[in-house]
């Protein structure tokens, strides 16, 4: 079955849900919090628990790889390769995006017009390793 991961960050945070298609299944749910701060917030809901750390996130990057790597820690997913989409939240995508939209070269460039004081953080998040 196939895994759709969603994530909608903001200037400190970055919230999540992973869902099992095509059944819209929420598996887990969670957030970083205080992202660039010294202490930051990792909460992460999956089979009736909720587990809370306190992680440091120097940027949205480290964030965003805190959650894949949980979701594999936690057993949630047993391979990236699971995860089939990635779905994003662009607020205030203009004329450009009034719709879902692939992610691509194109795309990116749009993005950095439209938004360049936050393209660096959704570009790291977009270009994991």
């Amino acid at each position: 079955m196939a895994k759709v991961l969603t994530i909608n960050s903001g200037s400190s945070s970055l919230k999540f849900k992973l869902y099992e298609m095509p059944e819209e299944k929420v598996l887990c749910s969670g957030n970083c919090e205080k992202i660039k701060l010294e202490k930051g917030i990792f909460t992460i809901k999956y089979d009736g628990k909720k587990e809370v750390s306190e992680p440091s996130f120097p940027d949205h990057q480290v964030a965003a790889q805190k959650v894949v790597d949980a979701l594999l820690e936690k057993k949630i997913i047993s391979s990236y390769d699971e995860i089939k989409a990635v779905g994003h939240r662009i607020v205030q995508g203009g004329k450009y995006f009034s719709k879902s939209a692939m992610f691509d070269k194109d795309t990116e460039a749009i993005l950095r017009i439209i938004k360049p004081w936050n393209h660096k953080t959704m570009s790291s998040q977009f270009h994991m390793n």
